[in-house]
Protein backbone atom coordinates (compact mmCIF):
# COMPACT_ATOMS: atom_id res chain seq x y z
CA UNK A 1 0.00 0.00 0.00
CA UNK A 2 1.34 3.66 -1.10
CA UNK A 3 2.51 5.85 1.58
CA UNK A 4 -0.24 8.53 2.06
CA UNK A 5 1.55 10.54 4.26
CA UNK A 6 4.00 11.90 1.86
CA UNK A 7 3.28 14.43 -0.55
CA UNK A 8 3.79 13.30 -4.42
CA UNK A 9 6.13 16.16 -4.97
CA UNK A 10 8.26 15.08 -2.27
CA UNK A 11 8.61 11.12 -2.91
CA UNK A 12 12.24 9.91 -3.64
CA UNK A 13 13.50 7.03 -4.74
CA UNK A 14 16.75 5.92 -2.89
CA UNK A 15 19.18 4.63 -5.40
CA UNK A 16 22.48 2.87 -3.70
CA UNK A 17 25.89 5.09 -4.18
CA UNK A 18 24.10 7.82 -5.13
CA UNK A 19 24.47 11.13 -2.88
CA UNK A 20 21.19 12.58 -2.26
CA UNK A 21 17.70 11.14 -3.48
CA UNK A 22 16.24 11.27 -6.59
CA UNK A 23 12.81 13.24 -7.16
CA UNK A 24 10.50 12.02 -8.67
CA UNK A 25 8.16 15.02 -9.92
CA UNK A 26 11.37 17.10 -10.78
CA UNK A 27 14.07 14.56 -12.23
CA UNK A 28 16.71 16.05 -10.04
CA UNK A 29 18.93 15.21 -7.19
CA UNK A 30 16.65 16.58 -4.36
CA UNK A 31 17.70 16.80 -0.76
CA UNK A 32 14.79 18.44 1.02
CA UNK A 33 16.16 17.19 4.65
CA UNK A 34 19.46 18.90 4.49
CA UNK A 35 21.13 16.27 5.33
CA UNK A 36 24.59 15.13 3.17
CA UNK A 37 22.69 12.62 1.54
CA UNK A 38 22.70 8.90 2.02
CA UNK A 39 25.60 6.78 0.95
CA UNK A 40 27.35 3.52 1.47
CA UNK A 41 29.45 5.24 3.86
CA UNK A 42 26.15 6.57 5.82
CA UNK A 43 25.67 2.60 6.62
CA UNK A 44 25.95 2.14 10.52
CA UNK A 45 28.63 -0.40 11.82
CA UNK A 46 26.25 -2.65 13.69
CA UNK A 47 24.61 -3.62 10.45
CA UNK A 48 28.29 -4.22 8.63
CA UNK A 49 29.15 -5.94 12.00
CA UNK A 50 25.70 -7.90 11.41
CA UNK A 51 26.34 -8.80 7.55
CA UNK A 52 29.96 -9.94 8.25
CA UNK A 53 28.20 -11.91 11.05
CA UNK A 54 25.92 -13.37 8.80
CA UNK A 55 28.19 -14.35 6.11
CA UNK A 56 30.54 -16.22 8.84
CA UNK A 57 27.75 -18.25 10.19
CA UNK A 58 26.81 -19.20 6.73
CA UNK A 59 29.90 -20.37 5.50
CA UNK A 60 30.41 -21.75 9.21
CA UNK A 61 26.83 -23.90 8.78
CA UNK A 62 28.22 -24.88 5.36
CA UNK A 63 31.11 -26.26 6.75
CA UNK A 64 29.32 -28.47 9.96
CA UNK A 65 26.54 -29.76 7.01
CA UNK A 66 29.59 -31.22 5.15
CA UNK A 67 31.75 -32.59 7.98
CA UNK A 68 27.69 -33.78 9.41
CA UNK A 69 27.07 -35.91 6.09
CA UNK A 70 30.82 -36.75 5.96
CA UNK A 71 29.66 -38.64 9.74
CA UNK A 72 26.12 -39.79 8.46
CA UNK A 73 28.04 -41.41 5.46
CA UNK A 74 30.35 -43.68 7.60
CA UNK A 75 27.43 -44.31 9.94
CA UNK A 76 25.36 -45.76 7.06
CA UNK A 77 28.39 -47.81 5.89
CA UNK A 78 28.85 -49.10 9.16
CA UNK A 79 25.22 -49.63 9.60
CA UNK A 80 25.03 -51.74 5.92
CA UNK A 81 28.10 -53.90 7.03
CA UNK A 82 26.16 -54.18 10.78
CA UNK A 83 23.33 -55.68 9.14
CA UNK A 84 25.13 -57.59 6.07
CA UNK A 85 27.38 -59.36 8.52
CA UNK A 86 25.22 -60.15 11.97
CA UNK A 87 24.17 -63.25 10.61
CA UNK A 88 27.90 -64.46 10.03
CA UNK A 89 28.89 -63.01 13.15
CA UNK A 90 26.32 -65.18 15.15
CA UNK A 91 27.59 -68.36 13.45
CA UNK A 92 30.81 -67.70 14.16
CA UNK A 93 29.87 -66.86 18.19
CA UNK A 94 28.00 -70.11 18.18
CA UNK A 95 31.24 -72.20 17.22
CA UNK A 96 33.59 -70.03 19.75
CA UNK A 97 31.86 -70.19 22.85
CA UNK A 98 29.66 -67.13 23.17
CA UNK A 99 32.34 -64.52 23.04
CA UNK A 100 31.02 -61.98 20.77
CA UNK A 101 33.81 -59.89 20.78
CA UNK A 102 35.97 -62.38 19.54
CA UNK A 103 33.77 -63.26 16.71
CA UNK A 104 32.91 -60.28 15.37
CA UNK A 105 36.95 -59.42 15.44
CA UNK A 106 36.79 -62.79 13.07
CA UNK A 107 34.45 -61.45 10.88
CA UNK A 108 35.98 -58.02 10.25
CA UNK A 109 39.21 -59.35 9.70
CA UNK A 110 38.18 -61.95 7.37
CA UNK A 111 35.90 -59.52 5.68
CA UNK A 112 39.03 -57.12 5.12
CA UNK A 113 40.98 -59.93 3.85
CA UNK A 114 38.28 -60.98 1.21
CA UNK A 115 37.88 -56.88 0.26
CA UNK A 116 41.83 -56.69 -0.26
CA UNK A 117 41.62 -59.73 -2.20
CA UNK A 118 39.21 -58.79 -4.40
CA UNK A 119 40.90 -55.49 -4.71
CA UNK A 120 43.94 -57.76 -5.47
CA UNK A 121 42.58 -59.67 -7.71
CA UNK A 122 41.08 -56.93 -10.28
CA UNK A 123 43.85 -54.49 -10.21
CA UNK A 124 46.86 -56.77 -9.87
CA UNK A 125 46.33 -57.59 -13.55
CA UNK A 126 45.91 -54.06 -14.56
CA UNK A 127 48.82 -52.70 -12.76
CA UNK A 128 50.74 -55.67 -14.58
CA UNK A 129 49.23 -54.95 -18.15
CA UNK A 130 49.93 -51.55 -17.55
CA UNK A 131 54.14 -52.00 -16.86
CA UNK A 132 53.81 -54.01 -20.65
CA UNK A 133 52.51 -51.48 -22.40
CA UNK A 134 54.56 -48.97 -21.12
CA UNK A 135 57.73 -51.53 -21.60
CA UNK A 136 56.62 -52.55 -25.00
CA UNK A 137 55.36 -48.89 -26.44
CA UNK A 138 58.57 -47.76 -28.06
CA UNK A 139 59.56 -50.76 -29.85
CA UNK A 140 55.22 -50.94 -30.74
CA UNK A 141 55.17 -47.44 -32.26
CA UNK A 142 58.39 -48.42 -34.06
CA UNK A 143 57.40 -51.32 -35.39
CA UNK A 144 54.28 -49.43 -36.38
CA UNK A 145 55.83 -46.47 -37.84
CA UNK A 146 57.53 -49.35 -40.07
CA UNK A 147 54.08 -50.08 -41.41
CA UNK A 148 54.48 -53.51 -39.27
CA UNK A 149 51.28 -54.09 -37.59
CA UNK A 150 47.31 -53.27 -37.97
CA UNK A 151 48.57 -49.36 -36.84
CA UNK A 152 51.23 -48.71 -39.29
CA UNK A 153 49.61 -45.58 -41.04
CA UNK A 154 47.75 -44.33 -38.08
CA UNK A 155 51.15 -43.86 -36.14
CA UNK A 156 52.76 -42.10 -39.61
CA UNK A 157 50.22 -39.57 -39.84
CA UNK A 158 50.42 -38.67 -36.19
CA UNK A 159 53.74 -38.71 -35.63
CA UNK A 160 53.60 -40.82 -32.88
CA UNK A 161 57.38 -42.38 -33.28
CA UNK A 162 59.40 -38.89 -32.77
CA UNK A 163 56.63 -38.30 -29.73
CA UNK A 164 57.64 -41.56 -27.86
CA UNK A 165 60.99 -41.30 -28.42
CA UNK A 166 61.54 -37.94 -27.17
CA UNK A 167 59.70 -39.00 -24.18
CA UNK A 168 61.55 -42.69 -23.59
CA UNK A 169 63.18 -42.46 -20.61
CA UNK A 170 60.32 -40.66 -18.80
CA UNK A 171 58.51 -43.78 -19.95
CA UNK A 172 60.53 -46.07 -18.65
CA UNK A 173 60.84 -44.27 -15.28
CA UNK A 174 56.91 -44.49 -14.63
CA UNK A 175 57.03 -48.27 -15.85
CA UNK A 176 59.77 -48.69 -12.97
CA UNK A 177 57.92 -46.96 -10.70
CA UNK A 178 54.94 -49.11 -11.23
CA UNK A 179 57.24 -52.28 -11.05
CA UNK A 180 58.81 -51.07 -7.83
CA UNK A 181 55.40 -51.58 -5.18
CA UNK A 182 53.09 -53.72 -5.08
CA UNK A 183 52.35 -52.59 -1.70
CA UNK A 184 52.07 -49.12 -2.91
CA UNK A 185 49.96 -49.35 -5.39
CA UNK A 186 47.63 -51.46 -3.05
CA UNK A 187 47.88 -48.62 -0.76
CA UNK A 188 46.88 -46.36 -3.56
CA UNK A 189 44.10 -48.34 -4.34
CA UNK A 190 42.65 -48.58 -0.98
CA UNK A 191 42.92 -45.44 -0.46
Amino acid sequence: MPDQSIPPDQKRLYIPGMVGSWDEGSGTDANTDGQAGDSWSNVPWRTIIATVGVVLATILLALLIRATARILAWIAISGFFAIVLEPLVRRVQRRVGDRRSLATAVIVFSTLLVMIGAVTLFVMPVRTQLIDILTDLPGTVHDAANGRGPIGQIVTQLKLESYVKARESELSRAAGKLGDSSLQAAQVVVN
